[in-house]
């Protein structure tokens, strides 16, 4: 989907390019890789811990503050997708505010897909828009 929008992942696609859990610098890898970006694409699943890679929610839930405050520490554009499906059990209510685009995933895949790819084309839109000025 990421690809069909016009954009290439950098995250998220463990087949292409992925940042290894063994970097011995794997946040200043992480932290080029973002500010390298054009655009950020935050996707905040309805269970943090749905996102462990070491075992250790409380790692992820720092990882996703980390990147998230990367990306608007370096002024880039970005946009929040949310799984609204089980919203008042978010141990972290990070970006939340900012979060244009809901999607509850009890209900079907086609709704998530949805309110991507109009994060995606909202995200494409605003950095046409930088760029032209």
């Amino acid at each position: 989907l990421v690809k069909e929008c016009g954009f290439i992942p950098i995250f998220g696609d463990p087949t292409e390019n992925p940042a290894k859990q063994d970097d011995p610098d794997l946040e200043a890898t992480i932290s080029r890789r973002i500010k390298n970006c054009d655009g950020f694409l935050l996707l905040i699943p309805k269970q943090l811990s749905a996102m462990k890679c070491d075992g250790n929610e409380e790692t992820e839930q720092a990882w996703l503050l980390y990147e998230f405050g990367v990306a608007r520490g370096a002024g880039i554009p970005f946009e929040i997708c949310v799984d609204e499906s089980k919203l008042e059990e978010y141990p972290i209510k990070i970006g939340l505010k900012w979060a244009k685009f809901r999607f509850n995933s009890s209900k079907d895949t086609e709704d998530i897909l949805n309110e991507v790819r109009k994060a995606l084309v909202s995200l494409r839109r605003r950095l046409y828009r930088k760029e032209n000025e």
